[in-house]
């Protein structure tokens, strides 16, 4: 039968490339910070209207799709794949 010692082995985690430390994690929550003051300042100086919202997103580096069916194009990217019920319905 199966160890309970294997499930519990945490320290083997294929997750985890490295555990952060203070430092890093100080880092990166600056950069979060950063990145909402900027949003704000675009936000403030383009408006909350549609066209503002986009202009402020594509500014920050953030792709928006013009249309619904641009949108779609780029779903159906990930729908590349076969499906998991069409192979099953092969089998």
């Amino acid at each position: 039968m199966f160890n309970d010692s294997e499930f519990d082995d945490f320290d083997d985690n294929d997750f985890d490339d490295e555990e952060w430390d203070e430092e890093q994690w100080e880092d990166f929550f600056q950069q979060e910070d950063d990145q909402k003051r900027r949003l704000q300042e675009l936000l403030d100086k383009y408006g909350y209207t549609e066209e503002g919202l986009r202009q402020a997103f594509e500014e920050m580096g953030f792709y928006i799709p013009d249309s619904e069916d641009e949108l779609n194009d780029m779903n159906s990217l990930d729908d590349d794949e076969e499906d998991i019920d069409e192979i099953l319905e092969q089998e």
